[in-house]
């Protein structure tokens, strides 16, 4: 897997909304990626922006307190407690059976595949507010693509909670960047 800045300014102006984005390459041969069951696999990109003074002005990605994303599957985000990430660039498959997003491939009777086929890119773009740049000077950037072979709320569903504790994510590539703000 090749992933890149595929948009970053080295000097940005604060007067306007600033676009960066990441290209997520597949190099293999054969295969999709995430490979496997595209259901329970989860590749994603995780990223934060924080300014000079480390202040965090941006985040996409980051897990709930049950260690999930915060999207389908999240008590916290369907109970309310906390809001969907809408920044999300998750790397799966979802399974429908009727209409209606289900937990299990086997019930499904369509699917919306996310996964990078082979020599294929895929692309993360995030859009900063001009608000969120009004105060800082340099904007320090970290992206991470990050995998893990099961999603918590499905070990949880299966009664298999105490697993989610030993679900390892792996770090599969990370960049980090700064961009000085102009007036």
């Amino acid at each position: 897997m090749n992933v890149q800045w595929y948009t970053l300014p080295r000097i940005a102006p604060r007067s306007q909304p600033l676009t960066i984005a990441l290209s997520i390459f597949n190099q293999t041969v054969g295969h999709n990626i995430p490979s496997g069951t595209i259901f329970e696999r989860q590749l994603w990109v995780e990223f934060v922006v924080t300014n000079e003074r480390e202040d965090t002005l941006f985040a996409s990605s980051l897990l709930d307190p049950n260690g999930d994303l915060r999207t389908k599957g999240s008590e916290y985000v369907e109970r309310g407690l906390l809001p969907p990430d809408t920044a999300l660039v998750l790397f799966n498959g979802t399974a429908f059976r009727f209409g209606q997003m289900t937990d299990f491939f086997f019930d499904a009777d369509a699917i919306i595949n996310r996964t990078i086929p082979p020599h294929e890119a895929r692309y993360a773009r995030y859009t900063l507010p001009q608000s969120l740049l009004q105060n800082a000077v340099e904007l320090r950037l970290s992206a991470r693509i990050l995998m893990r072979p099961f999603p918590p709320f499905v070990l949880r569903k299966f009664g298999h909670g105490a697993l989610v504790e030993r679900l390892p994510i792996f770090t599969v590539k990370s960049l980090s960047e700064k961009i000085q703000l102009a007036p």
